[in-house]
């Protein structure tokens, strides 16, 4: 991104790797956010990757935000970058410029929530768990992982005490009043 900032008034380039990968993600969850009855600026996003091509692609979708009626503020708050030292905050040291407008100012994000969102997606894996099968869970079943991460998330929130201590009975109704259900079309898989 650098090199994109420092000659974008000088010189005609373009980066496949960034601003390519970028439209076809920007573009795939307009669609999907569209077909959902949503818009872009309804959703979070988190990455898991804070390079070049994963801070680009999240200014796309900060700049469609403010098309649809939220402010860059707003839309900043909607996004997150996750890297190999965890969710980037604004006290991290060492932050690349591209990355320093896109760290959270996440005081109450705490490496313990984001380590039992980790072991929450880590128990799902079939590869993690038995060292056979996909590393990742199939996308039908994306609501019931979704929802294991969300509890203990939660349940590590309430211990880190950034969070107000609820009974389990009490935190699956916060879930259950603010889940979204969505439907998903089935997929088949095939080959050429």
């Amino acid at each position: 991104m650098p090199l994109l900032q420092r000659y974008r008034d000088e010189l005609c380039c373009f980066n496949d790797d960034i601003q390519g990968i970028a439209a076809v993600t920007l573009g795939t969850l307009i669609a999907a956010s569209h077909a959902a009855g949503g818009q872009m600026r309804d959703h979070r996003v988190v990455f898991l990757g804070a390079g070049s091509a994963g801070c680009g692609i999240a200014e796309q979708i900060i700049a469609q935000m403010p098309a649809e009626g939220a402010n860059e503020a707003e839309a900043r708050a909607k996004v997150f970058m996750v890297d190999r030292f965890g969710l980037l905050t604004d006290e991290m040291p060492n932050l690349l410029d591209f990355q320093r407008k896109l760290a959270a100012k996440a005081s109450r994000v705490t490496d313990a929530m984001l380590m039992a969102a980790s072991q929450a997606l880590a128990d799902t894996s079939l590869l993690a768990t038995t060292g056979q099968g996909p590393l990742l869970p199939q996308v039908n079943d994306i609501q019931k992982i979704s929802r294991a991460i969300a509890v203990k998330v939660a349940k590590a929130a309430q211990k880190e005490g950034v969070a107000p201590l609820l009974s389990d009975e009490a935190l699956e109704q916060a879930l259950d009043d603010n889940w979204w259900q969505s439907a998903y079309r089935q997929y088949k898989y095939s080959s050429l």
